[in-house]
């Protein structure tokens, strides 16, 4: 019983000796005026475990320098201390370095790689391992893309071998600088031959009109080498090597185990190159290139390691230790630049609201860059991509909410914006309103908002049952019987039946000397006959008007009560609408109308009413999207230009995108598991599946075509065009193989020269 409690009592302290050891190495250099103390500190506490713990502490350097961007140089100085009087341990965590990075490398994660391989640059710099075999290294996976193109990986490994130059010290780079110029040269060899087609379809703005230079990260992290090859110095990266340097002098340098990688590893990389973030700092006193990239990429690399959870990566973020007067703004221009990512960003949009407005909360002098910066994108609307103005909107709106509704609004009222952008920074605004009226409500809006602001927005959000049969008593007892209380779905649907074909008496009307309709009681002196009852029947479409209507009026009081409307009743529906597919079509159409009409005045409700119905089979997407383009052109009034319209297309694409990635993922398993019957029934249904996809997306560009072609106004036409090229680029992956399909489809003579500018684009970004 004694040695059972003793063995419980050192597998206890077994347990808090290693979870002090994690927390001495995971929190080294969290105070950059302690910085070289806590190193010595940190390398004597360790020096006496490393006999009993050389795994745990192994291990977790080596996933330190995996996820902590800013720690590489620190890292690799207390590996460098440790080599004096440990060099075997030392010499195991480089084996370890090296496997893990080819391993990262092999598996497509490539941040991890990057930063495993700056890693090991660092300890060339400390001098624990041999510089000729770390700048080797460098040249190893160049080698592994030789006429490679940029899509199939090329890319990616030349960013990762670009992106550990900068950690090169000063001193290394002198000693060894024909071996640095080789790696260089070869850079700029691919560099040259480098061909970005697609970059056009990714920037934030476009550039052409706008006369804005915009790099992808490569093309700018190459520009900022070039100047970093002139005066070899960084100031970004913190690695104090020459205040230990007679101390990391006495370690013996080791060699790091054959890199045996093919080009077969390098995994082809999904469109994700990254445009630089637009430069907006102010005169003064500015970043060199290089330490402006190197920021960039320690925000990028800490967003992507830290994004579970917002409170810590805000702190690492500001955490970074450079010290500059740009840092501030340098990091606010980053975080718009990934939230304004194309075709998509790493995280979902709300994570960088919640980034840039939680921020301040830790560093107040935060708070006028974002709105300088949020200025600066808003200010110039006319040259943005719709889909980049539209993230804009979702995230001035969520800002506004959560502060008390404060922003410098003096740039975008009045004159302050210069035209091309004044229309379009009013349609950003209504946006805006839009958005924020999701959050709050119409009068807070009125009451909290400059009066500037008001004519920006929109009604209160109310449904309007306004349609030819509203008088009607009939109408008036199908309403009573559409319930959520006491629901009986029988009568409902009894009393819809009885109703189509059934006999029914219009209102007695009189009409007058200019033929106008005036209803019975009417004082007009011009009244020339009386008009006896007109008996007629009900029809299929005036019925299911009514019950529509019916489900819309009492289910508007909250998206639940509409909601549990259509669960109860979604049954009568069928017993309406014919299986003929074109009159079927017909009442499709007029059930989409009725949505539109009824929600008129908000957006999100009819969005929600739709998707409810697309959800529960009552409605076929295809009908929805189709009556969203019936309009023929675009205005500010259209539903084609509405936040709404566009989400709810979204949410529509990717409820059939879910289902055809569920079906390949369940046809592997089948394939896998040798189960012929089941793959080849599930790949019937895929094949069906995507046929439908791919007629909704030919319907779509249909429709945006259409409304280029009818749309009056240029500032709408680029918007139609801008909003092309967005649906394409976000779902370039689906679109890939039918995209020569669809544009055969819907191309037509007279949608040439612009029109084909995004097919080019398209192609381009498919491609990639």
């Amino acid at each position: 019983a004694m040695a059972a409690k003793d063995t419980g009592k050192d597998a206890k302290q077994r347990q808090e000796d290693k979870a002090r050891m994690r927390q001495l190495i995971v929190t080294l250099g969290d105070q950059p005026a302690k910085l070289i103390s806590a190193i010595k500190g940190c390398n004597g506490a360790l020096q006496d475990d490393l006999d009993d713990y050389s795994e745990h502490i192994l291990m977790t350097i080596v996933d330190c320098a995996m996820h902590l961007p800013t720690k590489s140089a620190i890292l690799a100085i207390l590996c460098g201390l440790i080599n004096v009087r440990k060099p075997a341990f030392v010499q195991q965590l480089i084996d370890r370095t090296a496997k893990e990075l080819q391993e990262r490398v092999k598996q497509g994660k490539y941040m991890q790689a990057q930063l495993l391989l700056r890693f090991v640059i660092c300890l060339a710099n400390c001098q624990a391992v041999q510089a000729t075999a770390a700048l080797e290294v460098l040249v190893s996976l160049l080698k592994l893309i030789e006429g490679v193109p940029c899509q199939e990986g090329g890319d990616v490994i030349v960013g990762m071998v670009m992106g550990a130059v900068p950690w090169i010290s000063t001193a290394l780079r002198e000693m060894h600088k024909s071996e640095v110029d080789i790696i260089l040269d070869a850079c700029d060899v691919y560099m040259a031959r480098r061909n970005v087609p697609w970059l056009a379809g990714v920037t934030i703005f476009n550039t052409a009109e706008a006369a804005i230079t915009q790099k992808d990260r490569l093309g700018a992290l190459w520009h900022a080498l070039k100047q970093l090859r002139e005066k070899w110095e960084v100031i970004s990266i913190v690695a104090p090597y020459v205040s230990v340097g007679e101390q990391l002098a006495k370690g013996v340098p080791h060699q790091l185990p054959p890199f045996i990688l093919t080009t077969a590893d390098v995994k082809k990389k999904s469109l994700v190159y990254m445009v630089d973030p637009i430069p907006v700092s102010p005169g003064g006193d500015e970043m060199t290139a290089v330490d402006r990239w190197v920021l960039q990429d320690l925000v990028i690399a800490t967003i992507h390691c830290f994004s579970r959870s917002i409170g810590e990566c805000r702190k690492q973020v500001l955490m970074i230790p450079v010290n500059h007067a740009q840092f501030d703004r340098v990091v606010i221009e980053t975080i718009y630049g990934q939230m304004l990512r194309v075709p998509a960003p790493s995280q979902l949009p709300l994570f960088y609201f919640r980034l840039l407005q939680s921020t301040p909360t830790l560093q107040s002098s935060m708070k006028g860059h974002i709105e300088a910066v949020g200025n600066f994108y808003i200010s110039r609307m006319g040259y943005i991509d719709v889909e980049c103005g539209e993230v804009l909107a979702d995230f001035l709106s969520f800002y506004l909410a959560a502060s008390q509704y404060a922003w410098s609004w003096d740039e975008l009222v009045g004159e302050a914006v210069a035209m091309p952008h004044a229309q379009r920074v009013a349609r950003f605004m209504r946006q805006t309103m839009e958005q924020l009226q999701r959050l709050s409500f119409h009068d807070n809006l009125l009451s909290r908002l400059p009066k500037s602001l008001h004519e920006f927005v929109p009604p209160e959000p109310v449904g309007k049952a306004v349609f030819r049969n509203s008088g009607s008593k009939e109408y008036a007892d199908l309403k009573s019987q559409v319930r959520i209380k006491d629901a009986d779905v029988a009568a409902v649907k009894s009393v819809v039946m009885a109703l189509v074909g059934a006999l029914r008496t219009r209102e007695v009307t009189k009409i007058d000397t200019e033929g106008d309709v005036k209803k019975e009681g009417s004082d007009d002196e011009d009244i020339m006959d009386v008009i006896e009852p007109v008996v007629t029947r009900w029809s299929r479409e005036e019925v299911l008007e009514m019950f529509m209507y019916a489900v819309l009026e009492n289910g508007s009081r909250t998206p639940t009560h509409c909601t549990r409307l259509l669960d109860w009743y979604k049954d009568v529906f069928p017993a309406i609408i014919p299986k003929d597919p074109t009159e079927a079509a017909a009442c499709h159409a007029l059930i989409m109308k009725s949505i539109t009409a009824f929600w008129k005045l908000s957006g999100l409700r009819m969005q929600i009413t739709t998707q409810a119905m697309v959800v529960r089979d009552i409605l076929p997407a295809q009908a929805a999207i189709d009556h969203l383009f019936l309009a023929g052109s675009m205005d500010e009034d259209s539903h084609t230009d509405s936040l709404s319209c566009w989400h709810l297309v979204e949410n529509l694409l990717e409820q059939g995108l879910r289902e055809a990635r569920m079906l390949r993922e369940e046809l592997a398993g089948a394939t896998k598991m040798g189960n012929s019957e089941r793959a080849v029934a599930l790949q019937q249904q895929l094949e069906v599946l995507d046929a439908k996809t791919k007629q909704v997306f030919v319907s779509i560009f249909k429709g945006l075509f259409t409304v280029f072609a009818k749309t009056p106004t240029e500032n709408f036409k680029r918007i139609t065009l801008s909003r092309t090229l967005a649906v394409g680029r976000r779902y370039h992956e689906f679109l890939a193989p039918f995209l020569s399909d669809i544009e055969e489809a819907v191309s037509s003579p007279e949608l040439a020269g612009s029109v084909q500018q995004v097919w080019t684009l398209l192609r381009a970004i498919a491609a990639a």
